[in-house]
């Protein structure tokens, strides 16, 4: 019984935040615009001068480009769950006869759904700028399962980022943070190339096999599980945490309010 009131709660939640975002097209917009530009900038304008041994310039940094726009779409979790509670909306929700942990599976499955749309969104701009990939069903199959976890991981923290702040701006502002990690990944130069203090923090950061795993699997090149296994562990780490967080200061800014 409380399963399938839970599911019904959730479908619930997740609807109501959907059609606010197909309401909100801006939502998805500002998702894709700016990986859209950068990818452009570093293909067209800084590609020349950018050599990548064994494949282009675009098909060494789509990667890092897909990451950049989930987390660009994990800003925007964070300011839609930072403006529910401001407006009050879950004071309301959580006086209903519905299950508590719905209001929060609702934002998440939202907030997935919209990083898959934008993410396909930021592929097919990349095959019009010359990404190429060349890949078989199985490494389809392990991109999506990757993508899908590091989906789960950024709305998350999100969600946490948008209950600690205080506001809808600062709650953008600190999801940004996440849209700026690849840049100090290898996510658009080889992490060899860069300073020692930098190179390690790169070479030791969750981005950098989460995307180094992403370029092999979309290339074909030699796949390195433990890498991969690694970019897992890392969002499972980072679900867990944020996931035990959100709840306990969902609970009590409810209760606080």
């Amino acid at each position: 019984m409380h399963m399938k009131q839970l599911i019904s709660d959730v479908r619930t939640m997740s609807l109501r935040r959907l059609k606010i975002s197909i309401r909100n097209l801006d939502t998805i917009l500002t998702s894709v615009v700016t990986p859209s530009l950068m990818m452009i900038l570093f293909v067209y304008v800084l590609g020349g001068s950018m050599h990548v041994e064994g494949m282009s310039y675009v098909n060494y940094i789509v990667p890092g480009i897909l990451i950049q726009c989930i987390g660009q779409c994990g800003s925007n979790t964070a300011i839609a769950i930072n403006n529910d509670i401001k407006s009050g909306i879950i004071h309301r929700f959580y006086t209903m006869p519905i299950m508590k942990s719905s209001i929060l599976l609702g934002h998440i499955i939202e907030a997935f759904f919209r990083s898959i749309v934008t993410t396909m969104i930021i592929l097919g701009i990349a095959y019009i700028v010359g990404f190429r990939p060349d890949m078989q069903v199985h490494n389809m199959l392990l991109i999506i399962l990757l993508l899908a976890m590091f989906i789960l991981m950024i709305s998350w923290m999100s969600i946490l980022f948008g209950l600690l702040a205080q506001g809808p701006e600062g709650a953008g502002a600190c999801a940004v943070f996440i849209s700026i990690l690849p840049y100090l990944s290898s996510g658009f130069v080889s992490v060899d190339s860069m300073p020692v203090a930098l190179a390690v923090f790169a070479k030791y950061q969750p981005m950098t096999p989460i995307i180094d795993s992403l370029r092999a699997l979309f290339m074909g090149e030699v796949f390195y599980i433990q890498e991969y296994l690694l970019g897992m562990m890392w969002c499972v780490v980072f679900i867990v945490i944020c996931f035990g967080l959100s709840q306990v200061l969902f609970k009590r800014k409810l209760q606080t309010s």
